[in-house]
Parts: C-alpha cells; sequence; structure tokens
C-alpha cells in the first residue's frame, strides 16, 4: 500500500471520518497499535522515553518537550507520534500537532528511505515499523489534523515550523543500520526533499482553500467536534 502525504491529510480534512457518526468521544485518542502503544490501559512499548512518556502530565510536558526539541533528531519515530498522542490526550493539542507532524516527516522520509527489496514481511523489524507509522498517521491523524483544521492559520505556522525541523536531519542514527536496510544518504536526501515539497503542496492547499474548507467540515459534522 503506497500513501502520499498530501493526498492523505487533504482526504482527512475533506470527507467525514470513520469515526464520526460513532465515536463522541474526543478528549483522548482511542488508539492501539500493537506491540508499541495501546491507550486502555495504557501501554507503550518503545526503545526510548518509554517511561517518560508513561508518566508524561500536564505539569512536566513542558519540560519533556524541550528534551524533545533539543534531540528531535535522535529519538525514535514511534517516541515521537506516541509524544504527540499523549499531549493531545492532556488537551495540549496545539503543540500536539507540531509533534504529530514532526513524526509524520520522518516517517515519510524513513519509509522512502527503505530498501524494499530487504526489508522482508511481517514480523521483520522495518516492515513492521514501516505498517506501524502509517497506521499512526491515519489514525492518530485523523484526531489531530481534525483539531488542527478548526485553526488555518495557525496550523499552516506550525506546518512551517515542521519544516526546519528536519533542516538537521541527515540519517537517521536512532535505528540499527544492520536491522533496518536504509538506502544511501543521497537517496535518504532524495526522500527528505520529497517530503519538504508534499508540506509545501499541503501549505499552499490549506492556503488557497480556507474557506472550502471550513464549509465542508461543517457540512460533514467535523468543526469543532475536536
Amino acid at each position: 500500500m503506497k500513501l502520499h502525504l498530501f493526498n492523505t491529510i487533504t482526504l482527512l480534512i475533506l470527507v467525514t471520518n470513520i469515526y464520526s457518526q460513532e465515536n463522541t468521544n474526543t478528549s483522548i485518542i482511542p488508539l492501539t497499535i500493537t506491540p508499541i502503544y495501546q491507550y486502555e490501559p495504557l501501554n507503550i512499548n518503545t526503545p526510548d522515553y518509554q517511561k517518560e512518556l508513561s508518566a508524561i502530565t500536564k505539569d512536566n510536558a513542558d519540560s519533556l518537550v524541550s528534551i524533545f526539541q533539543k534531540r528531535i533528531d535522535s529519538i525514535s519515530i514511534e517516541s515521537l507520534f506516541i509524544f504527540s498522542v499523549r499531549l493531545y490526550d492532556l488537551g495540549k493539542k496545539d503543540e500536539s500537532v507540531y509533534w504529530f507532524h514532526v513524526a509524520k516527516i520522518r516517517a515519510g522520509i524513513f519509509i522512502k528511505s527503505l530498501d524494499n527489496e530487504k526489508i522482508g514481511g511481517i514480523g521483520s523489524k522495518p516492515f513492521e515499523l514501516k505498517q506501524a507509522f502509517i497506521a499512526f498517521g491515519q489514525l492518530a491523524g485523523e484526531y489531530i489534523n481534525g483539531y488542527a483544521g478548526g485553526n488555518i492559520d495557525t496550523w499552516i505556522v506550525t506546518l512551517k515550523r515542521v519544516k526546519t525541523s528536519v533542516d538537521s536531519l541527515i540519517m537517521f542514527p536512532q535505528y540499527n543500520s544492520s536491522e533496518i536496510p536504509f538506502l544511501t544518504a543521497d537517496d535518504i536526501q532524495k526522500a527528505k526533499n520529497d517530503r519538504l515539497a508534499d508540506y509545501d503542496k499541503l501549505i499552499s492547499y490549506l492556503e488557497e482553500n480556507k474557506k472550502e474548507i471550513k464549509k465542508t467540515r461543517k457540512k460533514n459534522g467535523i468543526e469543532g467536534k475536536y
């Protein structure tokens, strides 16, 4: 299954999502992606920051944001996704939007940088990570993008900030290269450029279609839902 970031996000903005008629509790994201994350009872299984992500509260969230910002290029993508979900659950939704897209842009680069002839299938680490990142993007994205679309001007500012967050990204040192078959550094740079171009398209789309997006969100019952 090949997913394009721009088309996926646009779809999430414009159509009624699968939960619109069934799930009215949007204070938390009811997400389970085995074995990495389970929302109830809470279970987090990541190679880094597992304890911190499990124990995060409104009182200590800002300090963890500071840590993540300083170490952004060395943190696992799964931890970045979970961080965004946990921030959303705590009501820190603007911060959640930023970290969700920090994770998503990196996930896109990661996936496009894999040697598809060597990633294997079900049970292999690169295959499972790829599928997990796609799932996080789709399932958590419904809630987080659903919220972000309520204030498009703020979302645009956040997305521009997300673009600068990958300025120093060259490789993925947090993943063991003997386990994850990456392509060359040049391929990773190309993947990075492609994802940045996707975000440019998304930003342009949002800038040019604010009124239509708001109208569609109201029609589909999304406005104010998240």
